[in-house]
């Protein structure tokens, strides 16, 4: 028969080593953010000097410039065309004494 251990020993192995590693990692980023290296604050006092950062140097603002093109078709209603044969056939040609209709 295999020597395997019970399942609770396995429980207690995989707990201990998940909380170690939360414990390794949050006094990673303890000791990280106790020498000034906060990502969320930025540049900001630091514990072992005590000075704090002129913030016109750490705080750099991008200017955006955005150009807006609008385009703009403008149309105009021409006068009707000089009676004659229509070009491309016999149909049968609006009447030159009505105005041309405007669709939008």
């Amino acid at each position: 028969m295999t020597d395997r251990p019970p399942r609770r020993t396995r429980a207690i192995q995989v707990y201990t080593v998940t909380g170690a590693t939360f414990a390794a990692a949050t006094a990673a980023l303890g000791g990280q953010m106790l020498t000034g290296h906060d990502p969320a604050l930025g540049a900001g006092t630091s514990a072992s000097t005590g000075t704090v950062a002129s913030s016109a140097a750490a705080v750099r603002r991008r200017v955006v410039i955005r150009r807006i093109e609008q385009t703009i078709v403008v149309t105009r209603v021409l006068p009707p065309r000089s009676p004659g044969p229509a070009p491309g056939g016999s149909g049968s040609a609006a009447s030159p004494s009505s105005p041309p209709r405007v669709v939008s």
